[in-house]
């Protein structure tokens, strides 16, 4: 099923590698659940598991938003299955994260 999914990425400050993990759990997300709430509850843990705390993520296609995050730490992207995925790190940990 996730290897039929078109997927661009729209914007991000990430590394290569993070945006890979990224990509890799929403993906994974859109094919285990149905629910928005369910995809962007399962990134968003799965992110501050391995990334450390703490991530937010936003799933949807009906929604403004308006983020501060820190460099290194955002990610916009599109899945087809829903027309819209978004990911953001707004707020994390400063010393894992300063610059």
């Amino acid at each position: 099923m996730a290897e039929n999914m078109k997927l661009e990425i729209r914007s991000s400050d990430m590394t290569l590698e993070m945006q890979d993990s990224a990509v890799k759990m929403v993906v994974l997300a859109a094919s285990r659940f149905t629910v928005e709430k369910d995809m962007a509850a399962f990134v968003k843990k799965e992110f501050d598991s391995l990334h450390g705390e703490t991530w937010h993520c936003i799933v949807g296609k009906d929604y403004g938003s308006y983020v501060t995050h820190l460099q290194g730490g955002f990610i916009y992207l599109y899945v087809d299955k829903a027309p819209t995925r978004s990911y953001y790190n707004p707020q994390t940990n400063r010393n894992q994260w300063a610059v």
